[in-house]
């Protein structure tokens, strides 16, 4: 999302008002007044994704985020490699700029089909993001990046180097439950991937959100690696060097709705007599259910939002 995030800047002359010098200071009007471009940039983009196909997660990918990432945003996040007209953010920011990938609402495109099959540490970042279009929706996210996209990237780089750090955590709980107390772990056992991938080779290029770079040494893909950058040091996985196949199969009709889980309204206090489910057309089931959310809005009343059935 940073290159989109230039993007926008570029594209609307009084965006560039917002940052106001080195103090950064945000001019609130203006954030207000350009949020609803990158709005629909961001939907009318996630709509192009839909349209051209989309696929579930992986499997190889999920096994491996499974426990770290919550089962909801497994289930509703969808994924393609490439593609989209020329004004969408996902054809810009991957062909013009540095993005190995883009999350457009619960859609994530890829830059290459070995990130999408080989690199659960970009879909740890990527899916960050899904979950902050779910806390937020569209509209809140728009506002929040225009604002101070730093913040919101940041919350994502996080997500991705606390990954890397689980990843190392599961493997020793895995091995200390198997070996001698005695015996000191390895390196390789706490950094291997968590599930192994289809594809039994290794590599030594470690990708990233921001790109890509060469490591010491090789390890199987899917492997945690880090590579130094201008923001300092980022987390990936290790990819494929060479083109690793075709991206499994994308789904090629008009898509029927969003998915089961998927957030239509963001949580709040919103009466005190909801209806249990309601009629939802953009829903592929649909409909919608009452999604109960932590909190309390009055005594015995708690916040709660609807999701697709």
């Amino acid at each position: 999302m940073d290159d989109a995030n230039r993007q926008v800047k570029d594209a609307i002359p009084p965006y560039k008002a917002i940052e106001e010098g080195a103090s950064r200071t945000v001019n609130e009007a203006l954030v207000q007044a350009t949020a609803p471009l990158l709005q629909e940039l961001i939907a009318r983009s996630r709509d192009d994704a839909l349209n051209a196909g989309v696929d579930q997660i992986p499997p190889a990918i999920r096994r491996n985020l499974t426990g770290f990432i919550p089962e909801q945003i497994l289930n509703i996040a969808r994924y393609r490699v490439k593609g989209g007209g020329d004004l969408t953010l996902q054809v810009n920011s991957i062909r013009y700029g540095e993005a190995n990938a883009i999350t457009l609402d619960y859609v994530i495109v890829f830059k290459e089909v070995n990130d999408a099959l080989y690199n659960p540490a970009l879909w740890a970042h990527e899916l960050k993001h899904v979950m902050q279009y779910q806390d937020w929706g569209i509209k809140d996210f728009s506002i929040r990046y225009v604002r101070n996209y730093r913040d919101v990237e940041a919350t994502a780089y996080d997500a991705g180097t606390r990954y890397l750090a689980w990843v190392s955590v599961r493997n020793a709980q895995q091995w200390s439950s198997t070996e001698a107390l005695n015996d000191a772990v390895s390196t390789d056992v706490l950094n291997r991937p968590r599930s192994s991938f289809p594809l039994a080779a290794s590599s030594n290029m470690c990708g990233t959100p921001i790109g890509n770079c060469q490591v010491d040494g090789s390890a199987p893909v899917g492997t945690p690696c880090w590579c130094n950058s201008t923001i300092g040091g980022v987390a990936g996985s290790l990819v494929p060097v060479v083109a690793a196949g075709d991206p499994q199969p994308m789904q090629t009709s008009t898509p029927t709705g969003l998915p089961s889980g998927y957030g239509m309204q963001a949580c709040g206090c919103w009466g005190p007599t909801p209806t249990v489910t309601a009629a939802e057309p953009r829903c592929s089931s649909g409909s919608v259910r009452l999604n109960v959310c932590p909190g309390q809005c009055d005594p015995g009343h708690p916040p709660y939002a609807y999701v697709c059935q």
